[in-house]
């Protein structure tokens, strides 16, 4: 995968038929940080830091795994006025790591990625010319969307799959794998929400949720979500609204999880804390398995997003 400092921009690509060109509004650039401590609805709102930060001097930066890229980026220099972020985008493994001792068909499962959020992601940075960051590493390393201090941050049982590699960490194995995962990704995303500034009016999280989990095999009847909390209810409702309109399909509201600090890090810890509307979309894996799915499912958000920002 493409490193941060040297990925070259892709083409700018028109929007598809029948979108309308976004703009960002002069009176938006010209509003600047302000702005973006607005909550959704326009009111003040005062960002809550968390409780531990992915950046700081508890974290040295170092790199023990070689050949490994801890994200990809896509088009850094996309114009739309939203981030682009892909938590679980690949189930790569760094080789020092050895598969987590797990076959490799169990990394091919939900466990240890969202099969086909990349692919969506990758295809909406195109229709959107946006730009967007995406993680380089399987979920079972380390779960990007977790907070390092949590208990389901390296999980040793996911779904029914033992995953011997995460037996046991001692305090250096998971240092290591905070440093050489976890934070250089989360650093990227603050680095770039820094550099688009007043520019960017949205975070959006792409995943992909599994149709039913092994350990229940329960049925999730969704055919997508959207994940949102803090002060996100009202432009979260009106994605939700908008997808369903343009699909037909059932989109969930906070479906199959919620939002929280726990669940939802990568939003709260970039986007909640900054003011800055944020919230995951949640696209059921069965619906991305057609080749040309991903591209049908970016159209739809590309179109309900050009509506929803196209006058921020």
């Amino acid at each position: 995968m493409p490193c941060f400092a040297n990925q070259k921009s892709t083409p700018r690509v028109c929007p598809p038929a029948g979108i309308s060109r976004w703009h960002v509004s002069r009176r938006r650039l010209a509003a600047g940080t302000a702005s973006r401590c607005r909550g959704t609805s326009g009111a003040w709102r005062t960002p809550v830091p968390l409780r531990e930060s992915s950046r700081g001097a508890e974290f040295p930066v170092t790199q023990p795994y070689a050949d490994f890229r801890p994200f990809e980026q896509a088009n850094p220099r996309g114009r739309f006025p939203a981030l682009l972020v892909c938590d679980h985008a690949v189930n790569t493994v760094p080789q020092e790591l050895g598969g987590l001792g797990l076959d490799a068909r169990e990394l091919e499962r939900h466990i240890g990625w969202d099969p086909g959020a990349r692919a969506v992601t990758l295809e909406l940075a195109t229709l959107l010319d946006a730009p967007a960051l995406l993680a380089g590493y399987s979920r079972l390393v380390i779960d990007p969307n977790r907070s390092p201090q949590s208990e389901t941050s390296i999980l040793e049982n996911s779904d029914g799959t033992i995953i011997p590699g995460n037996i046991g960490l001692d305090a250096d194995a998971r240092h290591d794998r905070i440093t050489a995962c976890f934070r250089p990704y989360h650093d990227a995303i603050d680095t770039t929400l820094d550099g688009l500034g007043p520019r960017c009016a949205a975070l959006l999280c792409i995943h992909t949720f599994t149709p039913a989990l092994a350990g229940d095999g329960i049925a999730r009847p969704w055919h997508a979500s959207i994940l949102w909390g803090g002060g996100q209810a009202q432009f979260a409702e009106r994605i939700r609204i908008g997808l369903g309109q343009v699909t037909g399909l059932n989109i969930g509201n906070n479906e199959p999880y919620a939002q929280t600090p726990e669940f939802g890090y990568t939003a709260e810890a970039h986007g909640e804390v900054r003011g800055l509307p944020n919230l995951l979309i949640e696209i059921r894996q069965d619906l991305l398995e057609d080749e040309d799915a991903p591209r049908k499912w970016a159209n739809h958000l590309a179109e309900v997003l050009v509506a929803e920002l196209a006058t921020v």
